[in-house]
């Protein structure tokens, strides 16, 4: 597959917690990491505003849709800074790059005059490719919406999982095979399908058992299996109907996993890399990052496509990212990660705990 570009670099000022402003490089593997509240998000979400109102043909002229799918505002202050009259959005998608400000004007209503136009078809294209998968992904359900199946998805991801599998069974396309060999590596479940009950109804039905010889008589409906099967489907599908170049936002990827399969997602994520996806994963998971560590080390991902940025919040309140570059040993230095730190305190918590309870014990 003849790998694109695709958005390279995004730059954010003004907006919400980030005042000055904070230009990331988005690689085919990119991590945003940091404490809750820290402006992972914050940075994000303009890029999802823009494709949320490019995409809605009710947006009102000339403004941003600030209530949608992807991001939720409901006036336009909310989205500026403390003390910031303006905020500015730039994405870089070689060989140019499209920049817009959106000012508050004193005594009038904010007006937004210039905003979109300033993106090229070209941009607005590949902003209306982004695949969002957020962190709130939904309850499983006995029975889906029937939707199209690309190659564009407007609003959240999870809304097509259910007719992009129904149709890869139809097709009996080889992404369903391998879908099902990635759940197994999950440890979720060894086999997945999806029928449509009627013309607007697709039913999605799974193997109890991760790893049984995908038994056909052993198939329940995804409503009464794990979460974790529901949660993190879309997130595997995504990444499949990714073409190379385009970009995959995904909020807390490993919400629901047990600690193995959190590991086995950092591979999976990597080959998505290596395909050329842009994926953009918001973590709290200490084990993925590591495992991608080890991954670097053991040369299955080369660095230059990987990018780790560190947000955190400075004594005013305002974002700061810190971005690490890892070596080809899998290391990253200086780099504020607080994750291990935080583990290894709570063991030591522990067995202070211990020790201190047999002391009591004498």
């Amino acid at each position: 597959m003849k790998k694109t570009q695709g958005i390279t670099k995004l730059s954010v000022a003004g907006f919400k917690s980030i005042a000055s402003e904070i230009t990331l490089d988005i690689k085919p593997l990119t991590l945003l990491a940091g404490a809750n509240s820290s402006g992972k998000s914050s940075f994000m979400q303009p890029l999802l505003l823009l494709k949320q109102t490019l995409e809605a043909p009710y947006a009102p002229s000339g403004l941003l849709l600030l209530n949608g799918e992807n991001v939720k505002f409901t006036l336009y202050e909310q989205m500026f800074s403390k003390g910031c009259d303006k905020f500015t959005f730039r994405i870089d998608v070689p060989p140019e790059y499209c920049s817009a400000s959106f000012e508050k004007i004193s005594g009038q209503k904010e007006k937004i005059s210039g905003f979109i136009s300033s993106f090229n078809n070209r941009t607005r294209q590949i902003v209306c490719q982004v695949l969002h998968v957020p962190g709130l992904r939904g309850n499983p359900e006995r029975v889906y919406q029937a939707t199209g199946t690309g190659p564009d998805f407007p609003k959240r991801f999870e809304y097509y999982t259910a007719s992009i599998i129904a149709s890869w069974a139809e097709t009996k396309s080889d992404k369903l095979d391998e879908l099902c060999q990635n759940l197994s590596r999950l440890g979720l479940t060894s086999k997945i399908s999806a029928k449509r009950l009627n013309d607007a109804q697709i039913e999605v039905m799974v193997n109890r058992l991760p790893k049984n010889g995908r038994n056909r008589t052993d198939m329940v409906n995804i409503a009464d299996v794990g979460f974790g099967v529901s949660q993190t489907l879309p997130i595997l599908v995504a990444l499949l109907t990714a073409e190379s170049g385009q970009l995959v936002y995904l909020e807390q990827p490993e919400i629901h996993l047990h600690p193995r399969a959190q590991q086995t997602l950092a591979e999976i994520l990597v080959e998505a890399a290596n395909r050329g996806v842009k994926v953009v994963a918001e973590t709290h998971s200490a084990l993925l990052l590591i495992t991608l560590q080890t991954l670097v080390a053991k040369r299955q991902i080369s660095t230059d496509i990987v990018a780790l940025h560190w947000f955190q919040r400075d004594k005013n309140g305002t974002t700061e990212v810190s971005t690490a570059k890892l070596s080809e040993k899998g290391t990253f230095g200086n780099w504020p990660v607080d994750f291990g730190k935080v583990e290894l305190e709570a063991e030591g918590n522990f067995i202070d705990a211990v020790a201190s309870a047999r002391k009591g014990t004498k």
